[in-house]
C-alpha cells in the first residue's frame, strides 16, 4: 500500500472516530453553547452519523480497489473525499468561533478538523501531482 493509500485509510478512520466522538459525547464540549445547550443535538447528530457513513464507505472502497476499475474507483475516492472534506468546513468554522470566543476549551475541535481538512488535501494534491506525472509523454 502506497503512502496516499494510507493516508487515505487514515483520513477514513478519523472521520469514523470524528462522529463517533460527537454521537457518545465523547469530545464534544457542550458548556460552549451556555443557555443554548440542546440545540444542537439534531445537527451533531446528523453531521456525525455523515461522518461515519462517509468514512466506513470510503474504507470499504479503498478495500476494494484492487477489485474495481480503476477509473471508477477514483471516481468514487474523489467523491468521498470530497464530500468529507464539505463537511469538515462548518464544523471548523463554528469550532474557530468557539474558540475566539471561549478560549482553548474549543480548540481540540478545531484541531481535529483542521487535520482532517489538511490530509484530505494533501491526498488531492498528491493525487494531482501523480496524476500530471502519469500524462507526460515519455521520452
Amino acid at each position: 500500500m502506497n503512502h496516499k493509500n494510507w493516508l487515505i485509510a487514515v483520513v477514513g478512520l478519523m472521520s469514523l472516530a470524528a462522529g463517533w466522538m460527537y454521537l457518545n459525547d465523547g469530545f464534544y464540549f457542550k458548556d460552549l453553547l451556555g443557555m443554548e445547550q440542546g440545540s444542537e443535538l439534531a445537527a451533531t447528530s446528523f453531521w456525525s452519523k455523515a461522518s461515519m457513513g462517509l468514512g466506513a464507505v470510503l474504507l470499504v472502497t479503498l478495500a476494494l480497489r484492487s477489485r474495481m476499475k480503476t477509473a471508477i474507483n477514483d471516481g468514487q475516492m474523489i467523491l468521498l473525499l470530497s464530500f468529507l472534506f464539505v463537511i469538515q468546513l462548518p464544523a471548523l468554522g463554528l469550532w474557530t468561533i468557539g474558540f475566539f470566543i471561549s478560549g482553548y476549551g474549543s480548540l481540540p475541535g478545531a484541531v481535529l478538523h483542521a487535520v482532517l481538512l489538511l490530509a484530505i488535501t494533501l491526498i488531492f494534491v498528491t493525487g494531482k501531482v501523480n496524476y500530471a506525472e502519469d500524462a507526460k509523454p515519455s521520452q
